[in-house]
């Protein structure tokens, strides 16, 4: 989550006013424009609602062209000292996807999932660069 500080060292509600809708919401809406006008392919890390309830530690991946492509949930949430990370976040239901850009085609994977093969392999087998 770049748009924040990393809250998740305490449990504590007031942290769920940084969770926004994607891809409507007001940063992923900010970095399209930003995408769009700097001709990159941006990878935005934020703090997912999807509904009351339903909250995610997403990417969602913008083309070079400002169209949104989709998004990645985080499927590993640790839950130990210093990491609450159970208390906001659910973990993503979306497998691993692959987005074609313009720089490729690339997969996404959040900070814990990388001490966890199944989804590189996923990304592999989606066939990402």
């Amino acid at each position: 989550v770049f748009n924040a500080p990393y809250f998740c060292q305490v449990q504590e509600p007031e942290h769920y006013r940084w969770a926004e809708p994607v891809p409507d919401g007001p940063t992923v809406t900010r970095m399209r424009e930003l995408a769009r006008e700097t001709c990159m392919v941006v990878v935005v890390p934020v703090f997912e609602v999807e509904q009351s309830g339903f909250y995610y530690n997403t990417a969602a991946v913008i083309d070079a062209d400002g169209s949104y492509l989709g998004k990645y949930r985080k499927h590993h949430i640790p839950q130990v000292a210093g990491f609450w990370e159970k208390y906001y976040f659910r973990p993503g239901n979306a497998g691993w996807p692959v987005f074609d850009t313009a720089v490729g085609r690339i997969g996404v994977y959040i900070c814990y999932d990388r001490h966890f093969p199944e989804g590189w392999r996923q990304l592999g087998l989606n066939g990402a660069q």
